[in-house]
Parts: C-alpha cells; sequence; structure tokens
C-alpha cells in the first residue's frame, strides 16, 4: 500500500484495512490481553467472547475493502510503520440536519494502550471524516465497565 493513502496523526498514520486485515484486526479483539475490557469475564459475563468464525460478523466487506465508505471503514493504526491497534467508523448519517458518525477503537495489545495512540488515532479520524464527509458529530460509546476508563 502506498504512502499517499495514509492519513497522519501527530504520532500516527491511519492505513485502509483491506481483505487480508480481518483477521489479524479480529484477534486482538477475541484473542489478545484487551478482550477482557470489551468482552467476557469477569467484566461483561452477559456478552461471552464469541467463536473465531462468528467473531467478525458485524462487519459487513466493506469497512475492509472500500466499496462503500458512507457506512463504514477500518483502519490500521500505524506507529512507525507498525500495527498497533484499530480504528472504524460506521454509518455516516444525518440526526437533526448534521451528519454524525460512531467511532470503535481497539488497540492489539494492553502495553499499547495509555501511550496517546488511541487519542491520536481519534483525532486523525475525526479531521478525515470532517474534511471527506461533513461530519460534524462524533460519538465513541466506551462501557462504564471498561477497566480502562
Amino acid at each position: 500500500m502506498s504512502d499517499d493513502q495514509l492519513i497522519r496523526g501527530v504520532n500516527v498514520a491511519l492505513r485502509p484495512a483491506v481483505p487480508d486485515d480481518r483477521r489479524q484486526i479480529f484477534d486482538w479483539l477475541f484473542c489478545s490481553d484487551v478482550t477482557h475490557a470489551m468482552f467476557g469475564p469477569p467484566h461483561y459475563p452477559e456478552r461471552p467472547i464469541p467463536p473465531p468464525e462468528k467473531s467478525s460478523d458485524d462487519y459487513a466487506s466493506y469497512y475492509f475493502d472500500g466499496s462503500e465508505p458512507r457506512f463504514g471503514r477500518c483502519f490500521l493504526i500505524l506507529v512507525e510503520g507498525s500495527p498497533v491497534g484499530q480504528i472504524n467508523y460506521n454509518d455516516i448519517h444525518e440526526c437533526g440536519g448534521r451528519k454524525r458518525v460512531e467511532l470503535d477503537i481497539w488497540m492489539r495489545s494492553e502495553s499499547l494502550c495509555g501511550k496517546g495512540y488511541g487519542t491520536d488515532a481519534l483525532n486523525t479520524l475525526c479531521c478525515h471524516l470532517v474534511e471527506q464527509f461533513g461530519v460534524e458529530e462524533f460519538m465513541v460509546q466506551p462501557s462504564a465497565r471498561n477497566p480502562r476508563l
């Protein structure tokens, strides 16, 4: 992938995810040391970790192939060219005459949390969505039970 496809932040770059990234991205969510912050016991006993074959069903192919950018897109968060996490936006829609979108983010490892990469990635993606789509409102909905809060 060429450098001109990167969206640059202060310390991170966002690279549009491709279909070959899908498994890795969902392994970080469901099979890493950050999984406990989003799924399964002890914090989320009612949200069991899905089996690998079902783990990415919520994300349509356009998140990884760019075919429907208004419906959503995943990006790898890169630091010095290496992936440290994933950030995505969902369906861009209008509410009260303003374009809004929900964002989601997770890191590949607990050791990469708390370093400012997530904040930089969120700011970078928000600026991109303002420029590309005129988005005015952004939503991130972490659970109050997330131990990182």
